[in-house]
């Protein structure tokens, strides 16, 4: 009966530890996610940034282009 007692608290003891195991793995998962989802949403900011600078430079270089042509030439160039 003794033993019976020791083993049942030696389960006891396995069994929280398991139990706390398993709340860690759950909380390392999650904020892995969460930290996924925000270089996710951070990667896409940058994106959108980078897609707006180009644009703005190909704008530029198209004003630029048709500046030069327009006073080389009587031609009109529209952008």
């Amino acid at each position: 009966m003794i033993e019976a007692l020791g083993r049942l608290s030696q389960e006891s003891k396995v069994m929280k530890i398991l139990r706390q195991v398993n709340r860690n793995k759950t909380f390392s998962v999650k904020s892995h996610q969460k930290r996924n989802e925000e270089v996710t949403q951070e990667l896409s900011a940058r994106s959108a940034a980078k897609r707006c600078q180009l644009a703005a430079l190909q704008n530029d270089v198209r004003k630029q282009y048709c500046k030069t042509m327009s006073e080389s030439s009587a031609a009109t160039c529209y952008v």
